[in-house]
């Protein structure tokens, strides 16, 4: 059931989005999400009591779920079968990976597997490997398990020893690529804090501020006041159009991970934080305002096409740019979370929510995303801390 509208306060909306998400969707993925016999998680719902069962396996939607588990054990979402526990789904879930997803010898984890649960990418992929180090991070905050953190230790000197690049930061991975991006540097970003937030060990902050340099050398554009996606070896723009694509969720995404940094660090990320949240407000939000799919850096509209994952989002953005003192935050957020439950849920004609709207905000993609849930859980932890 949808949790009515609210006035648009930040409290009364950010408490209705948990409680849809503790409630209804995670009900849904407990209910029809997971392989009961193997324990992974499915890559999208069709309904909501129907997984689809022939899809691709990625790793990382693996790794996310366990995180999503992990922040359900932590923040006490009870919306389970009395024959089960999340203790129990997250440990069946972590069994898998162990059996499935690493490499041979425990050489790192493989990209892909088949729906038999057979290995179907054996490739060493940079974002995987940072949904492991997140995945990691809150397994041990919620389990207190330490091979968690060995885990994470033996990822990241994984990432190190093969996958470094000699012009900084490290390779897509060891298959083909046609560019280097910034976004599994934010995601291996977001895992250093959280590991760093979950033990305290300055390591895992120097790491995080490793690729914070990159950020401040390579991914922001100070030109145009956004981050670029696209790079060449030497991370210096892509050639041609790829140089200028900017997508304004990851830049939300981004306001979001530098105002943590600056809260553990002490490092001032106000100026890059303020121009990513003023600018992708201004050029890459539709009049109903959602966030479109992909711009240019000048503002020109890509497409014009709208993902589920850029609203929770611009949620945490506005909950941090409020929290650091800009006075519109709340405001984005709360409209955000009444955006996203008008578009996303009850436009949803079966599942939980819809991945995907065309230019026209119609659905076109009406599946619940796995990979949702985690930017949706990243959200709901933002909000659980801006309430308390």
């Amino acid at each position: 059931m949808i949790v009515p509208g609210s006035d648009g306060d930040l409290r009364t909306q950010g408490r209705r989005l948990v409680d849809w998400l503790s409630g209804d969707a995670f009900s849904a993925w407990i209910r029809a999400g997971f392989d009961a016999g193997s324990g992974n998680s499915y890559e999208r719902l069709l309904s909501l009591d129907t997984a689809d069962t022939r899809a691709t396996l990625r790793t990382r939607t693996q790794a996310r779920q366990l995180f999503v588990l992990s922040v359900a054990q932590v923040l006490r979402w009870s919306s389970l079968p009395r024959s089960s526990t999340v203790a129990a789904r997250a440990d069946a879930l972590n069994t898998f990976i162990d059996r499935h997803c690493r490499q041979e010898n425990d050489d790192g984890y493989v990209r892909s597997l088949a729906p038999d649960s057979s290995v179907q990418d054996k490739g060493h992929d940079l974002y995987d490997h940072a949904c492991f180090l997140l995945a990691d991070a809150w397994r041990y905050r919620a389990f207190g398990v330490d091979s968690a953190i060995e885990s994470a230790q033996r990822n990241l000197l994984f990432l190190d020893t093969h996958l470094a690049h000699p012009d900084g930061g490290w390779r897509e991975g060891d298959y083909p690529h046609a560019h280097r991006r910034q976004n599994p540097h934010m995601h291996l970003f977001e895992g250093l804090l959280a590991l760093y937030e979950t033990t305290g060990d300055d390591d895992w902050l120097a790491r995080a501020g490793e690729v914070f340099t990159l950020f401040t050398e390579h991914f922001f554009d100070a030109d145009s006041g956004v981050v670029l996606e696209f790079f060449d070896d030497a991370l210096r723009p892509a050639p041609g159009d790829a140089g200028s694509t900017v997508e304004p969720g990851h830049g939300m995404e981004w306001v979001w991970l530098l105002r943590w940094y600056e809260r553990l660090s002490g490092t001032s990320t106000a100026a890059y934080a303020d121009a990513l949240f003023t600018n992708g407000l201004a050029r890459g939000q539709s009049d109903s305002g959602l966030l479109f799919d992909e711009i240019g850096a000048d503002g020109t509209v890509r497409a014009g096409t709208k993902r589920l994952w850029h609203m929770p989002e611009l949620i945490k953005a506005g909950i941090v740019q409020a929290r650091a003192g800009r006075g519109d935050g709340e405001r984005v957020a709360a409209r955000a979370i009444e955006d996203f439950f008008t578009h996303f849920v009850a436009a949803a004609p079966r599942a939980p929510y819809c991945d995907q709207l065309d230019a026209n905000d119609a659905v076109i993609d009406a599946s619940a995303a796995a990979s949702s849930m985690y930017h949706l859980t990243t959200a709901a932890l933002e909000i659980v801390d801006y309430l308390q």
